[in-house]
C-alpha cells in the first residue's frame, strides 16, 4: 500500500469519525434537554403537591388592580357615591330566626326517694332529726320500650331542737357522668343506637323528639 493510499483511507476515517462526533454531539444535546425539561417537570410536580400555596392577584383587564404610589381619591368617591345610590334604591328584609318549637308532651314521672343513713338521723343531743324537704334532680331515664323522667329525690334531715350545723343531706348516688342528667341506661341506649345500630345522629333526635317529646340536641349526644 503505497501513501497516497494511505492518506486516502486515513482521510475518509477522519470524515466518517466526525460525522458520527456531530451525530452523538446533537444526541447530547437532545438528552440534555430532554433531562432539562425532566428536572422542570419534576421541580413543578413537587412545588405543587409538597409546596406553599398562596392565593395570588390574577390581573383583570376590565377590574386592573389600583397602584399603592397612585392617587385614588377620586374612584373612591365615585364608589361611594354609587354605594349611596345602591342604598337608597335597595331594601334588604329583617333577618328573622325561625325559633325551634319545644314539645309540651309530658313523660311520666318515676320518684325514687334516697333517704339518709340512719346513723346520720340521730343528732348528738340524742333526738333524731326530721326531714324536711328533698333536694331534687331529674334525669332522662331510658328503658327498653319505657321513656320517662327520673327524679331523685335527697332526704334532708335536721335537728328538731334547733341544734347548730345539724342539717344534713343525703349522698349523691354514684353516676359515671355527675354531670350529665341522664341515666347510664340512657347512655347505653345512645351508645348502642349509635355504634351497634349505626343510626346517625340526626335519626335519633327526631326519633326522641317526635316519638317521646325529648329535646336532646346532636351536640348534646357527641358530646
Amino acid at each position: 500500500m503505497n501513501l497516497e493510499e494511505i492518506i486516502s483511507n486515513q482521510s475518509s476515517r477522519i470524515q466518517r469519525l466526525e460525522s458520527e462526533l456531530s451525530i452523538y454531539q446533537k444526541r447530547c444535546e437532545q438528552y440534555m434537554q430532554a433531562y432539562d425539561s425532566l428536572q422542570h417537570q419534576l421541580k413543578e410536580l413537587s412545588r405543587h403537591r409538597f409546596g406553599k400555596r398562596s392565593e395570588r392577584f390574577v390581573d383583570d383587564p376590565e377590574n386592573p388592580q389600583l397602584s399603592l404610589l397612585q392617587n385614588n381619591a377620586s374612584l373612591f368617591a365615585t364608589t361611594e357615591a354609587a354605594s349611596e345610590t345602591m342604598e337608597t334604591e335597595i331594601q334588604v328584609p329583617a333577618h328573622s330566626r325561625k325559633k325551634k318549637p319545644k314539645s309540651n308532651k309530658e313523660l311520666p314521672r318515676r320518684i325514687v326517694i334516697i333517704p339518709l343513713a340512719e346513723e346520720k338521723k340521730h343528732c348528738p343531743c340524742g333526738a333524731g332529726k326530721e326531714v324536711i324537704r328533698y333536694e331534687p334532680k331529674e334525669s332522662i331515664h331510658y328503658q327498653p320500650c319505657i321513656l320517662e323522667i327520673l327524679e331523685q329525690r335527697r332526704e334532708v334531715a335536721v335537728c328538731p331542737r334547733g341544734c347548730d350545723d345539724s342539717i344534713v343531706t343525703a349522698p349523691v348516688p354514684l353516676h359515671i357522668l355527675p354531670k350529665v342528667k341522664a341515666t347510664e341506661e340512657f347512655l347505653s341506649f345512645l351508645v348502642v343506637s349509635k355504634l351497634e345500630d349505626r343510626q346517625p345522629l340526626y335519626h335519633l333526635q327526631k326519633q326522641l323528639s317526635q316519638r317521646h317529646g325529648i329535646d336532646c340536641s346532636r351536640q348534646t349526644m357527641a358530646h
